[in-house]
């Protein structure tokens, strides 16, 4: 989302490109639930088609396009997974280069380099980012999780809560500084990774949920007591767009 309306040319075109980027997220959550849908009332009403000795749930749409598809046919969509795939990690291996180089090297670790040293340490930081990717999926791999799916929210979910905090403070209200949100995040996450450490009887799905809300009041209650300075909210947020 990030990606997309920082390449537009003013507000109005970074508007178009969210409502169109939302719409684009229900219709794909359709196709793909959809399709799950579809392949559990198949092997529902055909179970003898289904391999007993499958372990694990997310081996079941390799599974479907092995077996039920034409041979051509079930070659053109395993390439275009494996094309997606490349896609989606080289995307994200190349901006977490670049949040790296932009966010620490450049200001942290070595401020005031030229373009070269700065690309050498973006590719290197590819290459590890990589290996360290390549690991974690082994390891998820051969380890007893229920669902890919299911992880993935976890995961999503330890982090992604506190950042939509930190964003319904910084626009919704007035409150919250620096200093209050900065807290407020740390307190979503600590909620959320401590829920997850413990094995609490919260599912996964609930975990944005839970890192969100709780951002959102540790900051506005933070901020009611540590209010900002005027200038610091001017034009950032609904209440003060106009200023």
């Amino acid at each position: 989302v990030v990606q997309r309306y920082v390449t537009t040319s003013d507000e109005k075109a970074a508007r178009k490109s969210l409502w169109i980027t939302m719409w684009m997220s229900v219709f794909g959550s359709l196709v793909f639930f959809g399709l799950g849908a579809a392949i559990y009332a198949f092997y529902k009403t055909q179970p003898e088609l289904l391999n007993p000795a499958m372990e694990k749930t997310d081996g079941i749409l390799p599974f479907y396009i092995v077996q039920q598809l034409p041979v051509g046919i079930s070659g053109l969509i395993i390439a275009a997974i494996f094309a997606a795939s490349q896609s989606t990690i080289s995307s994200s291996l190349n901006s977490s280069a670049t949040a790296y180089i932009k966010d620490f090297d450049t200001r942290l670790f070595r401020p005031n380099r030229n373009d070269k040293t700065y690309l050498r340490a973006a590719q290197l930081a590819v290459v590890l980012i990589g290996i360290l990717g390549t690991v974690v999926a082994i390891v998820m791999a051969k380890s007893d999780i229920e669902g890919a799916f299911k992880m993935f929210n976890k995961i999503v979910g330890l982090t992604a809560g506190s950042l939509g905090g930190l964003f319904a403070l910084g626009i919704f209200t007035r409150k919250a500084n620096g200093s209050a949100a900065l807290v407020a995040a740390f307190a979503g996450s600590v909620t959320v990774v401590t829920l997850f450490l413990i094995d609490a009887p919260v599912t996964g799905l609930l975990y944005a949920f839970i890192g969100f809300t709780t951002c959102f009041i540790v900051g506005f209650i933070l901020g009611c007591f540590l209010p900002p300075d005027a200038a610091q909210v001017k034009g950032l947020s609904l209440t003060t767009k106009d200023d």
